[in-house]
């Protein structure tokens, strides 16, 4: 049997006497006097007021306790009853238990608790006892990932017999599953990004590990973003000469552009949108129309995400020289 406890607020009201009548006060004064001296309502009380109900079997006892209301809720109380205040006094009832009329399904009890009834592991600090990732850092204080870097991975519990990294990007359909490493530290460890300019994306990742340890389930990391952008390898020609106040300038990116990816050239302070391609490609063309001479620094802007310009490994930093192009 099911049961659940409800509290019940019930209510003494006087009746058939008006307010401001002697009588009335001493009536309630009187039902207030018993439910004082009689606050519990034993099982055979509630069983002999309820004979057709097993109320009166159950463990807990009915209490009556006074349930003090301010001038407001009693007014809001009566408003509801939509008649005149009589003289009155409200008590709070419990526990009441009800029986549950649905079906359920009881489990099975427990015999064991975890691999020899060690039970539950416990930990005098509010760190949470999975594996979680905190930071991603990208190398030389740039903001944005290249392939091949080298990426830091700060968290707790990272430690395990193997940490496989898991990447996953929005244009791709499935996930990319990095080679195994094994953690050296359980708060930080490094993943290098392959030199794969085919199958590896411009735009922003997700980076999860799987963290396997013998005996126990695989656990998976929560997963943070970085941001992998297109590195400029070349920029021709350089000099660019103008024709008929145009230049066409080629970008030579790593890893490849794909159809679809929003793909921009910033010249100076110019955006610059790249010619069509239906193919992957690996250098891209710009027509930049009324060309101003002079010496450019050239940005991409592959989905929302910028080549690399600033040099933050110098003090103070510096733009890059080779993403520079000179207008003739």
């Amino acid at each position: 049997m099911e049961l659940f406890t409800q509290a019940r607020r019930q209510g003494r009201t006087v009746v058939g006497v008006d307010d401001d009548d002697i009588d009335g006060h001493r009536i309630l004064g009187r039902a207030a006097s018993v439910l004082h001296d009689h606050p519990i309502l034993g099982g055979a009380e509630i069983e002999s007021a309820l004979p057709e109900s097993d109320l009166g079997e159950q463990v807990e006892r009915v209490r009556v306790t006074p349930l003090p209301l301010s001038v407001d809720e009693m007014s809001k109380l009566w408003n509801a009853f939509q008649t005149q205040y009589r003289l009155s006094s409200a008590y709070h009832a419990s526990v009441v238990l009800i029986d549950s009329s649905a079906p359920i399904r009881a489990a099975l009890p427990v015999l064991t608790r975890g691999p020899g009834d060690s039970g539950i592991i416990a930990q005098p600090d509010l760190t949470p006892p999975f594996p979680t990732l905190a930071v991603v850092v990208v190398p030389d204080h740039r903001t944005s990932a290249h392939i091949g870097d080298t990426l830091t991975l700060t968290g707790h519990h990272l430690d395990g017999d193997s940490a496989t990294p898991i990447l996953r990007h929005r244009r791709l359909p499935d996930t990319v599953e990095l080679p195994a490493i094994v953690p050296s530290s359980s708060t930080s460890l490094t993943v290098d990004l392959p030199d794969d300019p085919v199958n590896l994306l411009v735009g922003v990742w997700g980076l999860a590990l799987r963290i396997s340890r013998a005996g126990e389930p695989d656990r998976l990391t929560n997963e943070l973003p970085f941001a992998l952008a297109p590195r400029i390898d070349a920029i021709t020609p350089d000099p660019a000469a103008r024709v008929g106040g145009d230049v066409a300038l080629t970008v030579t990116v790593a890893p490849e552009i794909r159809p679809g990816q929003a793909t921009t050239m910033l010249l100076s302070d110019r955006e610059i949108v790249a010619a069509e391609f239906l193919a992957p490609v690996a250098a891209l063309d710009f027509q930049v129309v009324d060309a101003a001479v002079g010496d450019h620094f050239v940005r991409l802007r592959i989905d929302g995400v910028d080549s690399e310009l600033i040099d933050r490994t110098t003090v103070p930093p510096t733009f890059d020289p080779a993403q520079r192009v000179t207008i003739t």
